[in-house]
């Protein structure tokens, strides 16, 4: 989904609409994707440098589970996913945390 955001969006800076899959009442704040200057974009209060997709993807997720109390079939279909394939990502996920790591 995540992934599909970013390769369709044509302005530069991810909105709510770039993801019409979500579930009414799961988006984060609107103002949370803001243009800086002509062509930069901050994630403002959750970043500290621009995240890589990995790192959107994950923050996505955690809130998914988180809203849907960590029911993962749930939070699979608002993030657009089947639930192997949040799976898998969760997978992959902790496999790049473990060797981030060094275990």
């Amino acid at each position: 989904m995540v992934r599909n955001a970013v390769t369709r969006n044509l302005t530069g800076t991810l909105e709510v609409e770039d993801f019409p899959t979500l579930v009414p009442g799961t988006v984060l704040r609107r103002d949370i994707v803001r243009k800086i200057g002509s062509n930069q974009f901050a994630l403002h209060g959750i970043f500290h440098d621009f995240p890589t997709v990995y790192e959107v993807e994950a923050l996505l997720v955690e809130k998914a589970i988180a809203l849907s109390q960590g029911n993962k079939s749930i939070a699979a279909k608002m993030l657009g996913l089947s639930r192997p394939t949040l799976q898998k990502r969760l997978e992959e996920a902790a496999e790049r945390h473990s060797y981030e790591d060094g275990e």
